[in-house]
């Protein structure tokens, strides 16, 4: 959900920040409100808002890596369910970063695993190309899954990598104000 909570944050404006960077967007992964699946969310929600269903995401759905799955499943912070009235407000906030992304001008960086069955990639790839910035990059990773900062060693240091490289190129570009 981060990337939707930062996407929200920046169409505010998010002064401070010089950019932004996100991992496995979720802008697909709730359904349409307007279409049969977000009209009956919309309902449930409302005749039921606190009714609290599975989440039903299996920890190898989100790294290909057998300990971050084990100490997934083990957390007893990771929630396993949520209201209706919480998906139902996730749902909206994932169509107003739809609405409103041109209003965003920061450099973005968006990194996302092709194989991944959380939030289908197709998310990332729309909140790019609506993005008003004129500095804006998708980067897919081939086999990778959700947390593509989760993933094997070689994974994850091309993603440090590249998110490096990234910060410091926008670094020497653009001048950084001190935030006080």
């Amino acid at each position: 959900m981060g990337s939707v909570v930062v996407t929200l944050a920046a169409i505010d404006g998010l002064h401070w920040a010089r950019g932004v960077i996100t991992t496995g967007c979720a802008l697909d992964a709730m359904p349409k409100l307007d279409g049969p699946a977000g009209a009956a969310l919309r309902v449930a929600a409302a005749l039921a808002p606190r009714l609290r269903i599975s989440l039903r995401i299996d920890a190898t759905a989100l790294t290909q890596v057998v300990e971050i799955q084990r100490g997934h499943m083990n957390d007893p912070l990771v929630p396993r369910t949520a209201s209706l009235n919480l998906l139902y407000g996730f749902a909206m906030a994932c169509r107003q970063c739809y609405a409103n992304a041109q209003k965003i001008t920061l450099p973005w960086l968006a990194v996302h695993g092709e194989a991944d069955r959380v939030c289908p990639v197709s998310g990332s790839r729309a909140l790019v190309a609506a993005l008003g910035s004129q500095d804006k990059r998708l980067v897919t990773y081939p086999g990778l899954l959700h947390e593509v900062h989760n993933e094997d060693e070689r994974s994850r240091t091309a993603l440090f990598e590249l998110m490096t490289r990234w910060m410091l190129e926008r670094a020497q570009r653009y001048t950084v104000r001190p935030v006080l």
